[in-house]
């Protein structure tokens, strides 16, 4: 394992609907909570809550709370291009990018942590943490689009 590269990993999942349909599942406050999270909320660069319905935009805030955890999680969204590329900070420096394809009638969602803080939280947290997450994102993606 040490020749693994631990720094990055990615995961992919095709789900057959429109790209805007996924987009707006990774964007959009009650979208989210269709099939993520049991609350979302953004707020806007200048701190105003954004309306549940609003997508998200590179600068926004968020608090998402999990469920049976009523602490929220807190990151900021770094880049949205409104089309088919979010990128976002998860549980601290951890960047976390969502890149969106088409291939026939699927969208293909590629999940990347492009830049893991380190080695040792990777490996602490990869076998049961972010990797394991991510895949179940894939089939919650499944079950609810």
């Amino acid at each position: 394992m040490d020749n693994f590269d631990w720094t990055s990993f990615t995961k992919r999942i095709a789900i057959k609907s429109s790209l805007s349909e996924i987009y707006g599942a990774w964007t959009i406050a009650t979208n989210l909570e269709k099939w993520f999270l049991e609350s979302v909320i953004f707020h806007s660069t200048e701190g105003n809550l954004l309306e549940p319905t609003t997508p998200v935009e590179g600068g926004v805030r968020y608090d998402w709370y999990w469920y049976l955890d009523s602490a929220p999680m807190h990151g900021e969204i770094l880049n949205a291009n409104g089309k088919d590329f979010l990128q976002f900070t998860f549980e601290g420096s951890t960047i976390v990018d969502v890149r969106l394809s088409t291939h026939d009638e699927y969208v293909i969602v590629e999940t990347t942590a492009p830049r893991y803080p380190s080695r040792q939280l990777f490996q602490a947290v990869h076998p049961i943490g972010l990797f394991k997450w991510l895949g179940f994102l894939s089939a919650q993606f499944k079950v609810h689009l």
